[in-house]
């Protein structure tokens, strides 16, 4: 007999000589199985019978494995005598033995326990002993099966430590699938993923993970797979930590508040590392509670190496509200250097990633202009060495209370303070005139905010004198029956503002017409109606004089005391203040359409009103600019459309959600897009504008179908045609048409011949205006409808013409949506190629202009067609990158998605 070799890391194998010989019976080949793995020993025939059989073996077993035993002799050496023993299965005084053991799993582990964990996997052919039944088996299934796991985690984590990060996502994420809770291999795929630049895909793993983890077995991850979790949160959207510094400059020759200073000082660098000191400053308006929040950060920046974040929760602004948790965790999420495409939806979901991020780092959190204690509770790190520092004008007892903070009340500065600040900014003025000094300080109320902006008047004119601002000062409060702080800062500021050129102080009171919270070059110079060059030097100006502070590049910002001052003289003494705002408002809308053309050229677009002659919009120089733009813009652009409704314009308000459509889609601004359309509707409605009306109807359907809420898309649909037939707007009916019809495609269900009908309608209308692309519209879902009818040679004749005429035209948005319908028709035409290059063509477009949930929903259909053609290595890194995707972006239709798709091979 020549060379005898016993496989059994995949199906069971017998060979001879390279010749594969086949045991029939499924358990002849559970005897071989016991034999071999139990070679070189002597098995008796009970522990054959019963693992075999297991615990209710039949009266014939005996007799069966004696037959079985023959069997595997004849099938080795088919020349054997009878009752011949051979040299493959001897009988022994006890029962059997097999000669040959297992010739690859004594090659795998030769090769594991040297190290080459590569070439060891690779003796895999599939799950051991995938063939053979019996109860001994499935033990050693299970048990060969944590060998080669642990072969392939220790495999992994020491190709990571080489830089062989790609070819670990590889191979981990198809072990994965099968071993979802198995924590260190999710690890290492999450350490593999984030190395590897794919952050988003390796939290979307361990959120997976850590759903079965708790569904399967009512438990959460393990303290490994969590700080790893953490980590990657720390690293953001690259694989090293963001080291935030976000407070602003510290005040220069800041004076005073030494007791307040050492007392936070020691509260914040206290001995305790790990409890999270809170220190509330409270106090009126323009008492320094930034101040003395932002120098005590500068002062204790060495003892938190990890940095410091900063942000303005709005709370007493006059124009705005306040910060919601969830917006001021997304931003300070950012400042911590996370991608915003990996945040939760929801304010639990950041709150937890927050703390995370936090877990291990000692950042300096300051927290500015708090409104009360429930917008800050979720602000707060967990266990951490982090501290944090809130100002606000309430006490925030809730925090004292229940959070353990310590407050800081501020006075108002002693007269020594208040005359050394004075001092700091004016020199040797306030020992010339003593008297004066102390007069301006009592009619300041010894507000840091008033003594700076008064004494700053002063210190820009050699020859001005402290006794004339006293006296100024003085008349202007001679209406007031008792000084207090409200008077004294209104009194200051009336006084630097008078002090302004009259082109200055109007380009200061116009900001404060601003809706929103940060102001832009662009923005302050439609308000005045100047050009940009122009508005730029009287911002500066302000800028130099403190009323207004640049505090992003172009975009400014002032304290809300000026804010509210601001806005106040500008209804006094602004002949017309609806001219700048509805300058403005136009300005916004003229831009944000010159972003939307290049988001989505071709799309039909209302008339705009005229723009003033004083105006200039915007302009782009690609769709990535445009795109930057709406994103630096969006808090102000959603004050700018709140703020037309709320005040009347209803024209503006109606046609500025309009010219968002598309950032709402491709930023996947679901919930913003929803509520500006509902705003923009209420002002169309009053107004009777009925083509607005139309319009936003469309794009509600439009953002509730993206989001594959069909039904509720269906409704608006319906709403809008109607009032498209009313106005006469053939256009708009065909579009609408369109959409009724998109909704059974997304759907998949309702009337095929309704759908088809609604199209071929369409197709008249757009054919008859030579609308090249509402007639693509049409096709492309007309292709999707005639595939469920199974006319399928009609269907890619249309597919075909669509795409083709989507290219001619330049449409790259809609060509990838045409080239997805199409490849799905190819599919059920078992075109497989051709739908694996539709459907990599469409992900090219829509990873171009930036369309994530589509560019999802591609890699998705890959998936499916890579399933079909055999190729699961590509499939299932396609259906990972997809999940983790969809997870992030619109959770919603994860579950139905993964549950359509099935098991995977």
């Amino acid at each position: 007999m020549g060379e005898l070799r016993v496989d059994v890391l995949g199906d069971l194998r017998i060979t001879v000589d390279g010749a594969r010989l086949e045991p029939c019976q499924p358990r002849q080949r559970a005897v071989l199985a016991v034999l071999a793995m139990r070679s070189p020993h002597s098995v008796s025939r009970a522990e054959l019978i019963d693992a075999v059989w297991g615990d209710d073996p039949p009266s014939s077993a005996s007799g069966s494995l004696h037959t079985y035993i023959s069997a595997l002799r004849r099938l080795v050496e088919p020349d054997l005598p009878p009752r011949a023993c051979g040299s493959l299965i001897v009988t022994t005084d006890s029962g059997y033995a097999c000669a040959v053991a297992p010739s690859d799993l004594r090659e795998f582990e030769s090769l594991r326990q040297s190290g080459q964990l590569r070439p060891a996997l690779e003796t895999w052919r599939g799950t051991a002993l995938s063939d053979v039944p019996g109860p001994f088996a499935e033990r050693q299934r299970a048990r060969l099966e944590e060998l080669r796991l642990t072969a392939i985690e220790d495999w992994a984590e020491a190709a990571i430590s080489a830089g062989e990060h790609g070819e670990v996502v590889d191979t981990v994420t198809r072990v994965v699938a099968d071993h979802p809770v198995r924590e260190r291999l999710v690890r290492l795929l999450m350490l593999a993923l984030s190395k590897s630049g794919r952050q988003a895909e390796a939290l979307a793993a361990f959120r997976t993970c850590r759903t079965a983890l708790v569904g399967q077995l009512g438990v959460e991850p393990g303290s490994e797979l969590q700080e790893q979790h953490a980590q990657i949160l720390q690293g953001g959207p690259v694989s090293r930590a963001v080291r935030p510094a976000q407070t602003t400059h510290d005040t220069i020759g800041f004076i005073g508040r030494d007791s307040e200073i050492a007392e936070l000082c020691a509260r914040l660098s206290g001995s305790e590392p790990r409890t999270v000191v809170i220190s509330a400053i409270d106090g009126t308006g323009g008492i320094g509670k930034t101040a003395l929040a932002v120098h005590v950060a500068h002062l204790l920046a060495g003892r938190f190496p990890d940095g410091q974040l900063f942000i303005d929760l709005q709370g007493f602004a006059p124009h705005s509200s306040p910060v919601p948790p969830d917006e001021a965790l997304r931003r300070l999420l950012a400042g911590l250097g996370i991608d915003q495409k990996v945040l939760p939806d929801d304010l639990d979901g950041r709150a937890g990633m927050y703390r995370s991020v936090l877990a291990d780092r000692r950042v300096l959190v300051l927290l500015d202009n708090a409104f009360n204690a429930e917008q800050v509770r979720p602000l707060l790190p967990g266990v951490s060495a982090s501290a944090v520092l809130v100002t606000s004008r309430n006490r925030l007892s809730g925090l004292v209370i229940s959070g353990g903070a310590h407050r800081v009340t501020l006075d108002v500065l002693p007269e020594v303070e208040a005359l050394g600040l004075l001092r700091s900014i004016i020199g040797h003025r306030v020992d010339a005139e003593p008297q004066a000094a102390r007069e301006l300080v009592r009619l300041c109320c010894a507000l840091p905010l008033a003594l700076r902006v008064a004494a700053e008047r002063v210190s820009v004119g050699p020859n001005r004198t402290l006794t004339a601002l006293v006296e100024e000062l003085a008349a202007e409060r001679l209406d007031g029956l008792e000084a207090d702080e409200t008077t004294a800062v209104r009194a200051t500021f009336s006084w630097s503002y008078r002090a302004l050129s009259p082109e200055v102080a109007r380009m200061f009171r116009l900001l404060g017409l601003h809706p929103g919270p940060t102001p832009s070059l662009g923005a302050a110079a439609a308000l005045a109606g100047l050009p940009v060059r122009e508005a730029r030097r009287l911002l500066d100006v302000l800028c130099a004089g403190h009323l207004v502070d640049e505090i992003a590049f172009r975009h400014y910002n002032f304290h809300d005391l000026l804010r509210t001052y601001a806005h106040e003289k500008a209804l006094e003494d602004e002949p017309t203040p609806e001219k700048a705002v509805d300058r403005l408002l136009c300005w916004y809308l003229h831009s944000a359409d010159a972003a939307d053309r290049l988001l989505f050229p071709g799309r039909r677009r209302m008339p705009l009103p005229e723009l003033p002659e004083d105006v200039a919009p915007q302009t782009f120089e690609s769709a990535d600019d445009a795109r930057a733009w709406l994103r630096t813009e969006y808090v102000n652009l959603i004050a700018a459309i709140r703020h037309a409704a709320t005040s009347g314009n209803i024209e503006l308000a109606a046609r500025l959600p309009l010219a968002l459509m598309s950032f709402f889609e491709f930023d996947s601004h679901f919930d913003d897009g929803l509520a500006m359309y509902r705003l923009g509707l209420d002002a169309a409605t009053a107004s009777g504008n009925r083509r607005a009306e139309a319009a936003l109807c469309n794009n509600m359907g439009i953002l509730h179908s993206v989001r594959r809420s069909y039904d509720d898309g269906e409704r608006w649909f319906q709403r809008a045609l109607p009032l498209w037939q009313e106005i006469c707007d053939e256009h708009g009916e065909g579009q609408a048409l369109i959409n009724l019809a998109g909704v059974y495609v997304g759907r998949g269900t309702g009337d095929a011949p309704a759908a088809e009908r609604h199209l071929l309608r369409a197709l008249d209308i757009f054919a008859r205006q030579d609308n090249q692309l509402g007639r693509v519209f049409a096709m492309t879902h007309l292709t999707t409808v005639l595939k469920r009818m199974q006319r399928l040679d009609e269907a890619l004749a249309y597919g075909m013409e669509a795409a083709s005429t989507a290219r001619d035209l330049g449409a790259d948005v809609i060509e990838a949506a045409t080239l997805g319908d199409l490849g799905r028709l190819h599919e059920e035409l078992r075109d497989f190629p051709a739908a694996l290059a539709c459907h990599e063509a469409a992900l090219e477009i829509h990873v171009r202009v930036g369309n994530q949930l589509r560019e999802a929903r591609d890699h998705l259909c890959i998936a499916y067609v890579c399933r079909d053609m055999g190729f699961y290595e590509r499939m299932r890194a396609e259906y990972t990158r997809a999940f983790a995707m969809l997870e992030e972006l619109n959770p919603a239709e994860v579950e139905s998605e993964r549950a359509a798709f099935g098991p995977l091979p």
